[in-house]
C-alpha cells in the first residue's frame, strides 16, 4: 500500500509543471497564460498576535482555496500517472 500526503504534493507543484501538461492537454495559450498569472501572483503574510509582518512571493504550489486549484492538480497528477 502506498500513502501519499496530497496537502504536500498539492503545495509542491512547480508552475511550470502545470502550464507544460496544460499544454500537452491542448488548452489555447490565452487560457495558458491566465492559468499561469492566477498561480504565480500569490504572496503570503506571517500573522504573529494579530499582527501583519510583510509579504513574501510564493515560488511555486497552487493555492489552496481557490476553486481552479483543485482542477489543476486533477490534471497534473492524472498526467504524472
Amino acid at each position: 500500500m502506498l500513502k501519499i500526503d496530497l496537502a504536500k504534493a498539492f503545495d509542491m507543484v512547480e508552475w511550470s509543471v502545470v502550464i507544460d501538461t496544460l499544454q500537452h492537454k491542448g488548452f489555447h495559450s490565452q487560457f495558458l497564460e491566465l492559468v499561469h498569472a492566477c498561480i504565480s501572483t500569490m504572496s503570503y503574510s506571517v500573522n504573529v498576535n494579530g499582527d501583519s509582518y510583510g509579504f513574501f512571493q510564493a515560488s511555486r504550489g497552487i493555492r489552496q482555496g481557490c476553486p481552479l486549484s483543485p482542477y489543476l492538480f486533477v490534471i497534473v497528477v492524472n498526467e504524472l500517472s
